[in-house]
């Protein structure tokens, strides 16, 4: 409850604007130094699950909407924004608040399982240490960090010089008898509508993103214990490159906020046309083209923004995609296309065509060049989106999908043309749809409240904050 509390106060024009003026002491901005939200006091009682509405000096009302959950609703049914920080039980559990997955460390190993207790045991030869940003373990001789996303676990190793041809092993058991695990036609170890290990991306100090081999499922211990494996050769990386990071991640499967799917073959148009890899949920998405070698690698994003809470009544003003790259070093450049794409989810269980679907999609705009992002803060907002897209009322979700220019053209690429975007790690880095819209005639929205007439003076309600 806010120091307000939740009223109903009947009063005349002057004593409305003076509560008004007064929610507006107690109900900061506390948004980010966006143009979009300039000179707003946040509406707390509309927030929900990923979103916040924010009114502006002429009236009208801004939503910001994320892809992933922001807050998290308290035990007396506010929300409240989710810290990164794990929160530590006595057992060895670790949970985050928002985050669909526990890690738990016992002396078998690190555990990732769902709600359920569904999901994988990593094993390891010591116990790893559990603390409020993450746990490490030691396995192979190399030291591994890992800390829970909004929806899964990130895995991070950071290697200082070259070791050569290596290959990683992470022996494992499944939690909860919840099936096998998988190796899909895109590399990506699956276990089936509960986890998702995408094939492993190595980061290097010089801005590029280097992709290691397909997950492997081996067996050691005479074949009794299985094993995922992956191979990476840094022999070969200048040494602008080191230190490298290492980074395994896995996601929770049973996912509506989007990821990305890619199709990878040594024929253009056949990676351009049939896809073999998906990363539901994952914490970097990865939009444009690759030619390594003589594999080609076609990437395509997919996104869903709750919009429901904006009133079905309302008159949408304007749309903007907020995103943040976290790798924009390209070989060749090129746009970023937003394309109105009501894809199937989960993502997975209909990769096709969401894949497919993509690339038939209308354009509704450019979210940036390559080019003209930020080196220092690749932060950037799309130009003006089409208001009409947007789902409003009840449970209206907003989905777009992202590709590039040159995908779109069907241009073949010649060397690195694809972008990592962030996705789901930092809750200050999740895309974000930035809506501005006037309320229906019937709701005047004034400085935390929700104003409405009543005969010859005006109802003014409080909400919850």
């Amino acid at each position: 409850m806010s120091v307000l509390g939740q009223v109903l106060v009947r009063v005349g024009v002057l004593g409305c604007w003076l509560v008004a003026w007064a929610l507006f002491l107690f109900v900061p901005d506390i948004a980010r130094a966006d143009e979009p939200l300039a000179n707003t006091v946040e509406r707390v009682d509309l927030r929900s699950a990923a979103t916040r509405h924010y009114r502006k000096p002429d009236g009208t009302m801004v939503a910001v909407t994320s892809a992933v959950s922001t807050h998290f609703r308290t035990g007396g049914g506010a929300w409240q924004p989710i810290e990164p920080t794990l929160a530590l039980a006595g057992d060895g559990t670790a949970e985050r608040q928002g985050s669909s997955v526990r890690l738990r460390s016992d002396e078998s190993g690190l555990h990732l399982t769902d709600a359920h207790g569904r999901g994988l045991v990593w094993l390891l030869p010591r116990r790893a240490e559990v603390r409020s940003d993450g746990a490490t373990a030691e396995l192979g001789g190399t030291q591994w960090h890992s800390t829970l996303t909004a929806n899964g676990i990130k895995a991070e190793s950071r290697i200082d010089k070259p070791r050569g041809a290596q290959t990683y092993r992470f022996p494992f058991d499944l939690a909860g008898e919840p099936g096998r695990v998988e190796i899909d036609a895109g590399g990506n170890a699956v276990l089936r509508g509960i986890l998702h290990v995408p094939r492993a991306l190595v980061f290097g100090a010089d801005g590029k993103t280097y992709h290691a081999s397909a997950w492997r499922l081996a067996s050691i211990n005479s074949a009794t214990q299985p094993v995922l494996e992956f191979d990476f050769d840094d022999s070969e990386l200048a040494a602008a490159a080191f230190p490298l990071v290492l980074d395994p991640t896995t996601y929770a499967a049973a996912d509506t906020v989007g990821g990305g799917i890619t199709g990878t073959s040594s024929a253009y148009a056949t990676a351009r046309a049939t896809s073999n890899g998906v990363a539901p949920g994952a914490a970097t998405m990865t939009v444009g083209q690759s030619l390594s070698g003589s594999s080609h690698t076609v990437a395509r994003g997919f996104l869903s923004f709750p919009t429901g809470s904006i009133p079905a009544d309302a008159t949408i003003e304007e749309v903007r995609l907020e995103m943040r790259a976290t790798d924009a070093n390209v070989d060749t450049d090129f746009s970023v296309e937003v394309r109105q794409h009501a894809w199937s989810a989960p993502l997975a269980d209909t990769r096709e065509a969401n894949y497919d679907g993509c690339l038939a999609a209308a354009l509704d705009g450019v979210w940036s060049t390559a080019a003209a992002l930020d080196p220092n803060d690749p932060l950037a907002l799309s130009e003006a989106l089409d208001p009409t897209w947007v789902a409003k009322g009840g449970y209206g979700e907003t989905r777009y999908c992202l590709l590039s220019s040159r995908d779109a053209a069907g241009l073949a690429p010649s060397g690195d043309e694809a972008i990592e975007l962030a996705a789901d790690d930092d809750p200050n880095d999740y895309p974000r749809l930035i809506i501005t819209y006037t309320p229906p005639p019937h709701i005047a929205y004034f400085d935390g409240a929700e104003i409405g007439s009543s005969g010859t003076g005006i109802d003014l309600a409080l909400g919850e904050c």
